[in-house]
């Protein structure tokens, strides 16, 4: 889980980079044009962010279990 949080800070931190332009991501179309697919990049890191942050919650919230059977 403390993976997951790490992954959802990096994330925060691309998407304000990419909706910025400090950073910036292309496709290469069918015609060979670089079209930059920044903010569309941006907007799919934002909804597995959202994901993220929901199972984050979700664990946060159940109660504890052991990690052990006995």
């Amino acid at each position: 889980m403390e993976r997951l949080k790490r992954v959802i800070s990096e994330y925060q931190v691309t998407i304000d980079r990419l909706e910025t332009g400090q950073e910036k991501v292309y496709r290469t179309s069918r015609s060979g044009e670089k079209e930059d697919i920044s903010l569309q990049t941006a907007d799919h890191y934002r909804r597995l962010l959202s994901h993220y942050a929901e199972i984050v919650a979700r664990n946060d919230a159940s109660p504890t279990k052991s990690k052990r059977k006995k």
